[in-house]
């Protein structure tokens, strides 16, 4: 049982391993097809080589990868943890680093419209992306009032446009 004050966000696991079952099957059909230019003694693209071994590469490191959120208002701090495979990133922050708690937007596609996501931002100097995302912009509001209360900073409702960590 968390402790009063206390918040903690995973990212959601099979996300990221359909991208690294995604990524691994680009660089698989690579390596596929490096082999039958092999085979047939065709002149090798060897862009199609190193392609192929990139993916291949970065695929165990999407498939692991994970981030972690937790809130920790008696003790003042924000920690943010991103693992993948063998490698691990811990960065703490200060409640007080934040100024305000917002709602962001991104754009999915879909097979016949576009799909609006939205997910919390904890919003400062640097923002800091809260794992998860919704299509559903009153359980995402609702989440955002919560993590608001917590942390005692004001609310920005107004759902804004998210680009690499800045909303527009």
């Amino acid at each position: 049982m968390k402790a009063e004050g206390s918040m903690e966000f995973i990212s959601n696991r099979s996300h990221s391993k359909i991208a690294g079952c995604a990524i691994g099957v680009i660089g698989a059909a690579s390596v596929l097809m490096f082999v039958a230019f092999v085979n047939q003694g065709q002149e090798i693209p060897w862009i199609l080589v190193f392609v192929g071994a990139v993916f291949l590469l970065i695929t165990p490191a999407v498939f692991t990868y994970t981030k972690v959120v937790r809130i920790d208002k008696r003790r003042n701090l924000v920690e943010q943890t991103i693992q993948t495979l063998f490698w691990k990133r811990r960065q703490k922050r200060m409640v007080t680093d934040f100024r305000e708690v917002g709602i962001s937007t991104a754009g999915g596609g879909g097979s016949n419209r576009v799909r609006i996501k939205y997910f919390i931002q904890l919003i400062g100097s640097k923002n800091l992306s809260i794992p998860g995302f919704s299509e559903d912009s009153n359980k995402t509001l609702a989440k955002a009032k919560k993590i608001a209360q917590v942390l005692n900073l004001p609310l920005d409702e107004e759902p804004k446009i998210g680009f690499f960590g800045k909303r527009l």
